[in-house]
C-alpha cells in the first residue's frame, strides 16, 4: 500500500484529501462576495474589541465514513457520504482565540433546536452573564440556530450573532479543531458508543488539542487578511453589487 501511495503522490502528483460539499447553486463570483462581506463584518467586529467565540456541532460514529480519495490538487470532487446515525455521536463545541471553551456530547441521531439552546445557555453561564457584550458569537447557517426559542434567548441575553459563509471551513477555525479531534477518533477502533463518547471527552480537555487552538485561530486570521489584500478583494470591489455587500447578513440581534 505505501508503494502505491508513493506512485499516486510523487510520480502522478495526486494528493489525498477530503471530498468537497458545495452548493452547486452557488457560483464561484458569489462566493467571492460573500466572503467578502463576511471578512468585511469581522473587521468591523475587531475594531469594536469583540472577541470571537465559534460554535458549531459535528458528528463522530463507530463506522466512520471515510470522505478522502485520490485526486489532483486541482480537482474539486463534489460528494457525500451515509453514515449510521444509530451509531453516533454528536458534539456541539465552542472554541474561541486560546481554547475549547466548551464541548457537549450527545447520543440522539440529530442535533436540533432544544439541544443548541441548552448548549448556549451552558456556554454563556461559562463566559459569565455579565459580560456577554463582549463576544460575537459565529456560527453556521443551520436552521435550528434561529428558531423562535433560541432567538427568545438572544434578544433576552443580548447577545450577537454572526454567521459564516456557506461550504467555506477554510475560513471558520472551529472546522481545524474539529479535525484535531477526529484525527485521533479516526485513528483508534472503538467498538461501542461509550468508549467513544469516553475518547472523545478527553480528547476535548487534551493540553496538546487546547494549545493548537491558538495557531488554528492565528492561521484564520491570516486567511481573512489575505483574503482582504490580494486580488480578490478587488474582484469583489469591481463587480459587487452595493445592496448586497450593505445588506445585513442574516443576524438574530
Amino acid at each position: 500500500m505505501r508503494k502505491v501511495s508513493k506512485i499516486l503522490r510523487w510520480q502522478l502528483n495526486y494528493c489525498y484529501r477530503k471530498t468537497l460539499i458545495k452548493n452547486p447553486r452557488l457560483g464561484e463570483e458569489k462566493y467571492i462576495l460573500m466572503t467578502f462581506a463576511f471578512i468585511k463584518g469581522i473587521s468591523r467586529c475587531l475594531k469594536l474589541g469583540l472577541k470571537f467565540v465559534f460554535i458549531d456541532e459535528t458528528g463522530f460514529s463507530l463506522n466512520n465514513s471515510n470522505l478522502k480519495l485520490w485526486r489532483k490538487p486541482n480537482d474539486n470532487v463534489i460528494g457525500g457520504a451515509k453514515q449510521e446515525s444509530k451509531k453516533r455521536i454528536n458534539l456541539i463545541m465552542a472554541i474561541d482565540n486560546k481554547e475549547i471553551l466548551y464541548g457537549e456530547l450527545y447520543t440522539n441521531e440529530t442535533i436540533g433546536g432544544d439541544e443548541f439552546l441548552e448548549f448556549l445557555k451552558e456556554l454563556v453561564k461559562k463566559l459569565d452573564n455579565n459580560k456577554v457584550d463582549n463576544y460575537v458569537f459565529i456560527l453556521d447557517n443551520a436552521s435550528y440556530h434561529s428558531v423562535k426559542g433560541i432567538k427568545d434567548f438572544v434578544f433576552e441575553k443580548k447577545l450577537k450573532f454572526f454567521f459564516t459563509i456557506p461550504y467555506k471551513s477554510e475560513y471558520n477555525p472551529i472546522e481545524l479543531a474539529f479535525n484535531l479531534i477526529k484525527n485521533h477518533t479516526n485513528n483508534t477502533v472503538n467498538k461501542s458508543l461509550a468508549k467513544l463518547k469516553n475518547q472523545i471527552k478527553s480528547l476535548i480537555n487534551d493540553e496538546k488539542i487546547n494549545q493548537d487552538i491558538n495557531k488554528i485561530y492565528k492561521l484564520t486570521m491570516e486567511k481573512y487578511l489575505d483574503f482582504q489584500n490580494n486580488k480578490s478583494k478587488e474582484y469583489a470591489l469591481e463587480k459587487f453589487d452595493k445592496k448586497y455587500l450593505n445588506k445585513k447578513r442574516k443576524k438574530i440581534y
